[in-house]
């Protein structure tokens, strides 16, 4: 039963397990033409909290390094 809910910042991993407050820095970065994430819940299914905890970490921190990236450039 999971559902990614990118617009309610939700995945709901069973009928008891959601998890809310996902941030949308993590829905934009992409591995080729889809985010890290929607690529972590195909692959990996119940096996996903500690690793999404991961790759929203990473997600975040890469998205606030090319931001200042950009914001250094001009």
């Amino acid at each position: 039963m999971l559902k990614a809910g990118k617009a309610d910042s939700r995945i709901q991993l069973d009928s008891e397990t959601t998890l809310a407050g996902i941030l949308q820095e993590v829905w934009h970065y992409k591995f080729s033409n889809r985010s890290a994430l929607e690529r972590i819940l195909d692959q990996h299914k119940e096996k996903v909290v500690d690793l999404l905890a991961r790759v929203t970490t990473v997600s975040v921190e890469t998205q606030r390094i090319v931001g200042a990236m950009k914001t250094a450039r001009h």
